[in-house]
């Protein structure tokens, strides 16, 4: 890819490479030559995110033919750039990706959790969460229920998408503490899909896209 074949305001999603996969919306501000750009500073919790120089970071495109990701490293966020910061971009980084796990949609959506020790001894009790984020590879989930769940559990989420009630399968892989002490989760279950293939693997990937466009659409209102 060519720098010259961007648009100024062009919107993509900037996150860490190697980071904790959290994505933040940025603009296109100006494309100096074939090396270097200049992006809008992203914004969360109302506040302008500065990157140190020499930060390494994934710049990631969804647009109607697919989604695209290339590399850059932060040059410059100084005073003068006080409002956006200089990208070098790195050759030969610019890439398709057909299915990405990794892509995360932020959401907030009421969920019941139900535990299975395994498929054919399930729990009794019906827990309540919040789905946070999902991507094609798996949920995160928040929940009160600390002492409930384990390793390795087999768990059945049920949520409503688009208005549609959905019913999915995953694999307990990871447990983490909810460190806003305004929360009244205390845990957050890190959810692996199971049996999800086909047209079904294609419709999660579809909402997702969806939902993606939509926030990117609102965000430039």
């Amino acid at each position: 890819m060519k720098l010259s074949s961007l648009k100024i305001r062009d919107k993509f999603f900037v996150r860490l490479s190697g980071g904790d996969g959290r994505e933040l919306p940025v603009r296109l501000d100006e494309v100096v030559d074939d090396d270097y750009f200049y992006v809008d500073l992203p914004i969360a919790f109302s506040r302008s995110i500065k990157f140190r120089s020499n930060t390494r970071l994934d710049f990631i495109s969804i647009k109607d033919d697919g989604i695209h990701i290339f590399e850059g490293i932060v040059v410059s966020t100084g005073k003068s750039e006080s409002m956006r910061m200089k990208i070098l971009y790195v050759k030969n980084s610019y890439r398709k990706v057909q299915r990405r796990d990794f892509f995360r949609l932020e959401i907030s959506a009421d969920c019941k959790i139900k535990r299975f020790s395994n498929f054919f001894s399930e729990s009794k009790s019906i827990d309540p969460g919040v789905v946070k984020n999902i991507s094609a590879g798996g949920i995160k989930v928040a929940t009160s229920s600390k002492e409930r769940f384990r390793l390795g559990e087999h768990i059945y989420i049920s949520t409503t998408l688009d208005t549609a009630n959905k019913g999915y399968w995953y694999k307990l892989v990871r447990i983490s503490a909810d460190e806003n002490k305004k929360s009244k989760y205390e845990i957050f279950l890190h959810l692996q899909h199971l049996f999800m293939e086909g047209s079904e693997l294609d419709e999660m990937v579809g909402y997702i896209l969806r939902k993606q466009r939509e926030l990117i659409k609102s965000k430039a209102r």
